[in-house]
């Protein structure tokens, strides 16, 4: 699952490259005397970090692939319309792991290194999930917290996409989607993190 929250343009030779830079600057740090292993570990922590995806990213991802299955394997709960909320919502429950009620992943060890990550990349839809978990004054432990992160997660980007393609006037304003405007809403979610589109054309989605 590390796979799943790596950014997709990390490759072996940019880990090699970041690993050269350490070692280099160890071996300055050496020379000068001036090197303590609390500031290597830090090095080497901020790398890993640096490779795991925002809040935004993960959710973006995730909800594609979710959400295009629900499309066309089980789209019995959609054919009446949904709100942006209760999809969220539904695909959160319905694809978060058995083996993990609390968090998301099948490992809670995925989850915690998720949460790591979408703390130290940020963004607005962290910090706009992280205002809601913040004022729902809830104690939540790591597991939870990730867990809360990505339902919240799904939702916002729900919201960011409709809002695109309603100030584009591609999706009329509306309380309920109904499975053309999700098509539209998984087209520009793959158009924006440049996967392949799952549903062809934009225009045969249009109302």
């Amino acid at each position: 699952m590390e796979k799943a929250i790596m950014k997709k343009e990390i490759t072996l030779d940019y880990l090699r490259f970041k690993l050269a830079n350490i070692i280099n600057s160890i071996d300055k740090a050496k020379k000068e005397n001036n090197l303590s292993v609390a500031t290597v570990n830090e090095w080497i922590s901020l790398t890993g970090l640096q490779t795991k995806k925002s809040l935004e990213e993960l959710a973006s991802e995730e909800l594609l692939k979710k959400l295009v299955l629900k499309i066309k394997k089980n789209p019995q709960k959609l054919i009446n319309g949904i709100s942006i909320e209760d999809l969220g919502n539904l695909l959160y429950k319905e694809n978060k792991s058995k083996n993990n009620p609390s968090g998301y992943f099948k490992g809670r060890a995925d989850d915690i290194r998720a949460l790591e990550g979408i703390k130290y990349q940020e963004g607005k839809i962290f910090e706009k999930a992280y205002n809601k978990i913040w004022f729902s004054e809830k104690f939540l432990n790591d597991i939870e917290m990730f867990g809360e992160f990505m339902r919240l997660g799904f939702i916002l980007v729900l919201e960011k996409y409709v809002n695109i393609l309603k100030n584009r006037k591609i999706l009329n304003c509306k309380e309920k989607l109904k499975i053309s405007d999700l098509k539209l809403i998984c087209n520009e979610i793959a158009k924006n993190i440049n996967a392949d589109l799952p549903f062809g054309n934009y225009e045969q989605f249009k109302i």
